[in-house]
C-alpha cells in the first residue's frame, strides 16, 4: 500500500479571532481533491494554506513559518544564477515546492507563475531577510501591486509547503492536525508551524482587526494493520512474561 493511500488522515483547520474577516485553512494535497488535475510525486508531501476572505475585505499580507523534522526536507525551487531558493512565481514546472502567492485557485497555473505577491522578509522572527532552508522556511509576504480598500474580496490558496520525504523509514500515511503537537520531539512529526508570541500561519485582511492564524502540525499515523499487530504483539509479549515469570 503505497504512502499516501489507505488511511490517508487529512483534516481541514480553521481558526481566527472572532470580530475578523480572514480565516486560514490547511489541508494536505492529495488525490481526493477532484479540483486538482496535479499532484506531487512520490515522497512528495504538500500542504496548501487557504484563506477565506468575507464580503467587503481582501487579503493583504500573510506569515508562515514552519519546521521540518526527523528526516523531511523542505522542498524548493531555485534560481539557476545564484541556486538560492525561489519562493515565488517557481514556474508551472515547479508546482511541488515551497511557495507563496496572493489567493488563487489550487491548481491554477497563475498561482505558480504569476502570484501576484512579493516577500518582506522573515516572519518569525521579524527580519529583513527570509529564512529559507531545508529545516526552516520562515517568510511574510503580501499583495504585489498592494491592494486597496476597493479590491475585490477573494479567497483562494496563499501558500504551499512542500517536504521532501525520502528520509522517512516508512510507507504509513500523514495526518494533518491543529494545534501543537503533544510531543513535538515524537519521531513521526515532520512538519510543525507554530510561532512563539503569534499563530504559525497567519493572514491579514484590510480591516485593522481582519487576522485569522492558525498552529498545525504534521505527523504519521500507523496503518490500521500496524496498530494491530503492535497489539497482538503486546498481547504475546505479556503472556510469554508472565509464563516464565
Amino acid at each position: 500500500m503505497g504512502r499516501f493511500s489507505g488511511l490517508f488522515l487529512t483534516f481541514a483547520v480553521c481558526a481566527a479571532r472572532a470580530s475578523a474577516a480572514v480565516w486560514t485553512f490547511a489541508d494536505v494535497l492529495d488525490p481526493s481533491d477532484a479540483e486538482v488535475s496535479h499532484f506531487p510525486p512520490a515522497d512528495v508531501l504538500c500542504v496548501d494554506i487557504f484563506v477565506d476572505v468575507s464580503n467587503g475585505d481582501v487579503w493583504t499580507v500573510g506569515g508562515v513559518h514552519v519546521e521540518a523534522l526527523n528526516g523531511a526536507a523542505l522542498r524548493y525551487a531555485t534560481d539557476p544564477n545564484t541556486s538560492l531558493p525561489i519562493l515565488t512565481n517557481p514556474g508551472v514546472e515547479n508546482r511541488f515546492v515551497t511557495s507563496f502567492s496572493k489567493p488563487r485557485g489550487r491548481d491554477a497555473d497563475a498561482r505558480f507563475a504569476n502570484s501576484g505577491a512579493a516577500s518582506a522578509g522573515a516572519y518569525c522572527p521579524p527580519g529583513p531577510d527570509v529564512e529559507a532552508g531545508a529545516s526552516v522556511c520562515s517568510v511574510a509576504f503580501f499583495a504585489s501591486p498592494p491592494e486597496t480598500s476597493t479590491s475585490p474580496s477573494v479567497d483562494g490558496y496563499v501558500f504551499r509547503v512542500a517536504v521532501e520525504l525520502s528520509g522517512r523509514p516508512s510507507n504509513d500515511p500523514y495526518a494533518l492536525f491543529l494545534g501543537t503537537p503533544p510531543d513535538p520531539t515524537h519521531p513521526d512529526v515532520i512538519l510543525i508551524s507554530q510561532c512563539p508570541h503569534a499563530a504559525g500561519t497567519v493572514n491579514h485582511g484590510w480591516g485593522p482587526e481582519t487576522v485569522g492564524g492558525i498552529d498545525w502540525y504534521v505527523q504519521q499515523i500507523p496503518e490500521p494493520s500496524t496498530v494491530a499487530l503492535v497489539v497482538v504483539l503486546l498481547a504475546v509479549g505479556r503472556r510469554w512474561r508472565g509464563a516464565v515469570s
